[in-house]
């Protein structure tokens, strides 16, 4: 948590990293890039619950974060 209030953490992920920022309910991608031979996908873009996705034949990963009860909630997938 930063002093303003805002959650700020980086996901390693197979896939990729993703860096998603959560604050007073709203949650956003900062930065995100994918690991060579995967495909990134942020769905919904700008919004709560805000999902990235990388994904390339039989592997896939996935972050979701979304605000719940004043405060950050995040699912891990990894699919080998």
């Amino acid at each position: 948590m930063t002093g303003s209030g805002q959650y700020v953490r980086t996901f390693r992920l197979t896939g990729g990293d993703a860096t998603i920022r959560a604050a007073h309910g709203t949650v956003e991608l900062v930065s995100a890039a994918p690991r060579p031979g995967y495909v990134m996908n942020v769905t919904p873009a700008g919004s709560d619950p805000l999902g990235v996705s990388f994904s390339m034949i039989n592997r896939a990963s996935k972050v979701e974060v979304s605000w719940v009860d004043n405060a950050p909630a995040s699912k891990v997938t990894e699919i080998p």
